[in-house]
């Protein structure tokens, strides 16, 4: 038999678990001196940056030099910021930080160093560089201070993380493909800021918003659930007639608005459809729940909700499907997921 669906579904509060971003930390300007000089005073919050394994064509262009002033780079060369990096065809180099993160530049690359810091008191690291055109693989040692980043800005925006390994390719034109191997990126441009998980991608072009990367992962057939993270998952996910079924799920990869030092993140339990032992539509929904975020002080690493229904006394026996749908209100993504249960 067929049950209206809307009714049956009831929505459940969704609750987020913050990842906090690190914030900007501002750099002191250099006092001025009248007596010319040939190399700038170390500056001894400026840790150590080494180029390592130059292969090929690996100009420096140090940042008291003139535009046009490259010189050869030679394995173990100081980096400071302002410095700029540049690689020749079939050419790479490797970047290593004073926290152990590594840039491996690859060929017809071209960077800049903008900051590095190690603040007093607190030891929160900066890392900040611009990548003008080229392809760099960035290693990144987790970041344990919350105040502590690793940036990289290009013509089309910015990737900012905590922990983890990422490809960003620009070209020419400013246009910049992010891809993540492990851990989480953060990309913004426009705008606009999405979260990037292991084997996911996004792009965009200067001026532009990125392309979303939607995803959903951690299914699980609860029997109950209380508040963040706390579910009692049902042993074979098997239920008897009558009982309440919890489907809870997790999003990553969700857009986000930002105004000001503020972040906005919704989605959409958009659509499901349950299906009965024997392939019939038991019943379904549309427009379901509304997960709406605003004014959140730091970016979520990931966001979830959960489809929730009863079973009638008369559910008969037997493998039921759910099939469900949702969507990023912010980017118009959708993605969708299918998992099953018994009744027993």
């Amino acid at each position: 038999m067929t049950v209206s669906s809307k009714s049956a579904f009831k929505p459940f509060a969704v609750l987020l678990t913050l990842l906090l971003l690190c914030l900007p930390i501002g750099c002191s300007s250099g006092s001025t001196d009248q007596t010319p000089v040939s190399t700038p005073t170390p500056t001894s919050n400026i840790p150590p940056v080494t180029i390592s394994s130059p292969s090929g064509e690996v100009l420096v262009q140090k940042s008291f030099n003139g535009p046009d002033d490259f010189i050869t780079a030679t394995a173990g060369m100081k980096l400071e910021p302002g410095d700029r990096v540049k690689t020749g065809k079939g050419s790479s180099t490797l970047i290593i930080f004073f926290d152990g993160s590594v840039m491996e530049m690859g060929p017809n690359s071209d960077i800049t160093v903008e900051e590095l810091d190690v603040a007093q008191g607190t030891g929160a690291t900066t890392i900040r560089l611009k990548q003008i055109f080229g392809n760099t693989v960035n290693r990144v040692q987790q970041l344990v201070d919350s105040s502590s980043k690793y940036e990289v800005e290009t013509p089309a925006g910015v990737a900012v993380v905590r922990g983890t390994t990422f490809n960003l390719l620009v070209e020419q034109s400013g246009y910049t493909v992010l891809n993540t191997y492990e851990g989480l990126v953060w990309f913004t441009a426009g705008g606009v800021t999405v979260l990037v998980g292991p084997g996911m991608q996004t792009s965009a072009s200067p001026g532009g918003t990125p392309s979303a990367s939607f995803q959903i992962d951690n299914i699980e057939v609860c029997s109950d659930v209380r508040g963040k993270r706390d579910y009692t998952v049902q042993p074979g996910a098997a239920f008897v007639p009558g009982d309440k079924v919890w489907i809870y799920f997790e999003v990553f990869g969700f857009s986000a608005r930002t105004t000001g030092d503020t972040y906005e993140v919704w989605f959409r339990a958009a659509e499901a459809k349950v299906y009965n032992p024997s392939g019939n539509l038991y019943l379904s929904g549309e427009n379901l729940k509304d997960y709406h975020q605003t004014e959140l002080e730091a970016l979520p690493e990931y966001s979830w909700g959960t489809f929730s229904f009863e079973l009638l006394s008369s559910a008969p026996l037997g493998q039921y499907r759910l099939e469900a749908e949702i969507k990023d209100i912010i980017s118009g993504e959708t993605d969708s997921f299918t998992t099953s249960f018994s009744v027993k």
